[in-house]
């Protein structure tokens, strides 16, 4: 959606892309720029990108955080893990795993996502730099291409089985409630 305006010398535009990051450019005098600013700002929150996380989802939302850890131990420092709606419109999240183990998750700039459930997926470190600039499809299928890599000849030791890598082979699954929600998984090697 792009807004835009012109007044005297004064041009704003307000552009909010799929992913509801909001881009305001400014041109002009200052006085003029701040007034057209605090429309802008206006129209961002009547268009609802604040209240609802701008997912468009009504429901409650939770805060996920958790351990992840192999036979007890910490997976390596920097593993990623991704939540992704089993079922119906595709929410995902993301958290970076610290040296403890703990991690917790990201939904669209902040802590707390749709209370639905999800498929859970634990990235190596290597795999997430790899994932950066992804879709959630693209993660998945990915994911899936890295479990085929690991079967073919070149053989190379993980901390924990690739089927954690994909969304089709995990296993794993979350129910996210409204509030503070805990998720460990202890994996298999």
């Amino acid at each position: 959606m792009v807004i835009a305006q012109s007044v005297d010398v004064v041009v704003w535009q307000i552009e909010i892309d799929s992913r509801s990051r909001v881009e305001v450019r400014l041109i002009g005098d200052e006085t003029a720029m701040l007034r057209h600013l605090m429309i802008a700002f206006s129209v961002v929150l009547l268009l609802g990108c604040g209240g609802s996380g701008g997912d468009g989802f009504k429901g409650d939302r939770g805060v996920v955080s958790g351990r992840v850890t192999v036979n007890g131990q910490p997976v390596p420092e920097g593993c990623s893990v991704v939540f992704q709606s089993k079922s119906g419109p595709n929410y995902s999240a993301i958290g970076t795993v610290k040296a403890d183990g703990q991690y917790s998750l990201i939904y669209n700039g902040n802590s707390t996502l749709p209370a639905v459930t999800y498929t859970a997926t634990v990235l190596l470190p290597t795999d997430t730099a790899a994932s950066g600039n992804m879709t959630t499809d693209q993660m998945t299928t990915g994911a899936a291409d890295i479990g085929k890599a690991a079967k073919s000849k070149v053989k190379t030791k993980h901390p924990f089985s690739l089927a954690y890598t994909s969304a089709l082979t995990s296993g794993l699954e979350f129910p996210v409630m409204k509030g503070s929600n805990k998720a460990d998984f202890d994996l298999t090697p």
